[in-house]
């Protein structure tokens, strides 16, 4: 594997060349947490553009969504597994209908992160600290 990284890594394509020489010298992909923001997604498009680096080949977005549990759904079609619980007047109701802390257990929650060369990270926190600076 190292000897094809070595030999892309001398590739006259400059994306082959950049992202093999990249896994050679260990400059990963930077991970940040992250909104779906269509607005903030451009920017970093934008941000990688300026780097001439190919935002198809050098920016990721992932939505994990792998539970280690089926979280409970009082909308399932599946009645059965609904917990009902008496109400005040007697009649079974949902329980997450009565109990905000278990209707919250039924809502989906997930990261959403953002794959890019650290490069542009450094970049934005430069100027992150710098706007900062001057604001002072």
């Amino acid at each position: 594997m190292t000897q094809l990284l070595k030999a892309c890594a001398n590739s006259r394509e400059p994306i082959l060349r950049e992202i093999s020489q990249g896994l050679l010298d260990r400059r990963l992909f930077k991970c940040i947490e992250g909104t779906s923001e269509r607005a903030l997604l451009k920017e970093y498009e934008r941000r990688l553009s300026v780097a001439n680096l190919d935002p198809e080949f050098f920016f990721a977005e992932d939505k994990p969504s792998d539970l280690p549990y089926k979280p409970y759904d009082p909308y399932e079609e599946n009645q059965d597994s609904l917990i009902l619980v008496e109400d005040q007047t007697g009649k079974p109701r949902d329980l997450a209908a009565l109990s905000e802390p278990v209707a919250q257990l039924s809502k989906t929650y997930g990261n959403f992160r953002l794959y890019f060369p650290e490069i542009i990270r450094q970049n934005s926190e430069q100027k992150a600290n710098k706007n900062g600076n001057e604001n002072n």
